[in-house]
């Protein structure tokens, strides 16, 4: 089950709440009240930097590839290999996002394949790889 409550879930929060603050004050809610427009001015700057500093925190924590199953992997040739699959883990956390799952192995043809696994992450990518033996 996918946690509800998560960093970008929370920078979605905090876009939000940032644009109902700035909304505020650009409209001038609280021109009459100097007071008030003061204090929206500084939750507006808070909200702006606790949610520059988790967009910095997402983006420099790539998520991990975690193979379930071995890395290594030995079949007998035109044998029957069913990939065990893997797991995103970020936070400690299992996450969901597309996988690209790429595939060198012949069955058919004693020798050494991998079995490549990629996540795009912000236009870098994060790539795991399982190999698989074939042998006679």
């Amino acid at each position: 089950m996918r946690d509800v409550f998560n960093l970008e879930n929370f920078n979605l929060l905090l876009l939000i709440m940032m644009s109902f603050v700035l909304f505020i004050y650009i409209f001038g809610m609280f021109k009459k009240d100097k007071k008030a427009f003061e204090i929206m001015k500084y939750i507006f700057v808070v909200i702006l930097f606790i949610y520059l500093v988790t967009t910095l925190f997402i983006r420099l924590s790539k998520p991990k590839i975690k193979l379930l199953g071995d890395e290594k992997v030995t079949i007998s040739i035109n044998g029957f290999y069913m990939d065990e699959g893997y797991q995103l883990i970020q936070f400690n956390h299992k996450v969901y996002s597309v996988v690209i799952i790429k595939s060198d192995v012949d069955f058919d043809t004693p020798g050494t394949y991998k079995i490549e696994y990629i996540l795009n992450y912000f236009g870098e990518q994060v790539i795991k790889e399982r190999e698989v033996i074939v042998k006679d």
